[in-house]
Formats: C-alpha cells, structure tokens, sequence
C-alpha cells in the first residue's frame, strides 16, 4: 500500500496465518480467547476472509506486558 508521496505504509491488517506465526499460538487458544472476550476479534474482511488489526493487537499484547490485562488473555481456565 503506498500513500500520495510513493512511501509503503505499514499493513494495519494480520491474517490469520501472520497472527499465529507472530504469536507462536495455536488457533484453537485464540478461538478461545476470543470467545471469552480476551483477545480481540477479528474483523469482517469480505466474504470468506478476516483479519486482525494490528493496533489492537499491539494494544493487547502491551497490555498483557505491563499487567493491565491481568493475566486474562495468557492464562488457560
């Protein structure tokens, strides 16, 4: 993606198969997760395709860092 200037813009979207390889999780954890409401979902794409927007996955994982999340999205209940 390039902007008006001819500079690449960093992808605001993961995929699946990017968010696991980053994460290093199964996506059966994450389905978990995000059906508990610990992780963020993903988002409508098109019809057979979704993806994960980056700031809220950075979001999440600063936050599972610096303790704010409390441990919800890493623990396993």
């Amino acid at each position: 993606m390039r902007d008006n200037i001819g500079e690449m813009k960093p992808r605001n979207f993961l995929s699946w198969d990017r968010l696991l390889q980053e994460l290093d999780l199964p996506k059966s954890t994450l389905y978990d997760w995000i059906k508990r409401g610990q992780f963020p979902r993903p988002h409508k794409m098109g019809p057979r395709r979704v993806a994960f927007c980056r700031v809220e996955i950075e979001d999440w994982k600063a936050n599972c860092v610096s303790g704010t999340n409390s441990g919800e999205g890493i623990r396993d209940e």
